[in-house]
Order: structure tokens, then sequence, then C-alpha cells
């Protein structure tokens, strides 16, 4: 068990989950899916649990003021995460090879133990085509460091981003699916209701990024 780890941690869960969840879909049978919430600017947030697994499938869908192309840049602009994830340390691009790349993370947070991981992320090889946009990811942590003493190895993380140009390219339909387990002793409930909490901080956060002036 994390030896930092306590009764009210509720608060950093979330900021850690939110870390993992930008940085998450793989594809055991699935239920359909169910709608859990929906925010005030609009994000729908629904669920799916997978078969024999502990851990559901998250999605938010969200159509906003934004171009395609800005949010798709700020998305692939994986060395500034730290700039923008909470908790977020190291954001390394170990290599790249055709429409993918391998990138390790550390996230240094309160309370609870440090995660580490390593990503493979994939973009279509059309992005753009037909308006649309797309990146997904798995975990490849046989590609990045060995674990490190004193940090919980993140073994689940996976999932997609999709981007679609809308209302004459003046907005974008955003949807955002995440299957995300932080390990260590958090329990799968606890793990489960962050990932349903945090979506929409995370597509929020993206969003925000997306407008500075580098994405123009």
């Amino acid at each position: 068990m994390d030896q930092r780890v306590f009764v009210p941690y509720r608060s950093t869960i979330r900021a850690l989950t939110v870390t993992l969840l930008v940085l998450g879909l793989s594809s055991p049978a699935q239920a359909t899916w169910k709608r859990a919430t929906k925010t005030r600017e609009g994000i729908v947030v629904d669920v799916r649990a997978v078969s024999g697994q502990s851990i559901v499938t998250v999605r938010g869908t969200w159509t906003a003021k934004q171009s395609p192309q800005s949010l798709w840049k700020a998305v692939n602009d994986l060395e500034r995460y730290t700039e923008f994830m909470p908790y977020l340390e190291t954001a390394k691009v170990l290599k790249r090879k055709g429409s993918s790349a391998w990138q390790y993370y550390c996230l240094d947070t309160p309370i609870i133990s440090d995660r580490d991981y390593t990503l493979k992320l994939t973009t279509d090889p059309n992005p753009g085509k037909d308006g649309r946009w797309r990146v997904s990811w798995v975990s490849a942590n046989q590609a990045g460091p060995k674990p490190k003493p004193g940090k919980v190895r993140v073994k689940v993380a996976t999932g997609s981003w999709a981007f679609e140009s809308v209302q004459g390219g003046k907005a974008t339909k955003i949807v955002y699916t995440v299957r995300s387990d932080p390990g260590g002793s958090i329990p799968s409930w606890l793990a489960n209701r962050a990932n349903r909490q945090t979506v929409p901080d995370v597509m929020r956060a993206l969003l925000k990024q997306s407008k500075k002036s580098r994405y123009k």
C-alpha cells in the first residue's frame, strides 16, 4: 500500500487522474454507453463497462468554438504538456517513427506516491482528411525506463482524441475517450469516479492551451 495514502486524498486523486487522462481506449468486449453527466457548457460524459475489468471506459463529447487545426497542434505538442497538466514533472519523447511517438511521463503528486509510465501515441495517417483528426495511445512501458524506486508504475492508460470540423471550420466536435487506472492502493471505484469527473477538466485544459498564439 502507498505509504502516503490516507482518507482525505480525493482531490489529489482527481488531480492525478486529470494528468493521466490527458496524456487513453483498449478494446476488450465493452457494453453500451450510458450517460453519466452533462456540464453547463455542454460537455457530455458517457461511460461503459469493459468485460471482466473493474475500470470503465469514459467518453467526453463537446462542440467548442475553436478551430480543429489549433486543437490538433496543441494535442500533438507533446513536449509542452507540462505547461498545462497538474503535477506532470516530465514529458519526454523517447523516439518517433512514422506516425507514432513513444513518450515517458513522470508525475510528482502530493500525498500519494508519484507515478510514471510510457505511452505509444499514434496519429491517423491522413490527419485532416474529410475534416477529421485523431490520435490514440496505449501503454508501452516496455519501451520506456525501468520502474524507479518510490514511484508507482501506471499500467492502464489508453485512449484517443478525435476532432471533427463543424460550423464551417469555426468550431470543433471533440470526442475524448479514455480508460485509465492510476494503480497503487487507489480502489477502482474511486478511479472510476475520478475519471468521470475529470474528463471535462482535461477537455477544458486542452481547449485553453490551444488558444495560445503558437497554435494559430
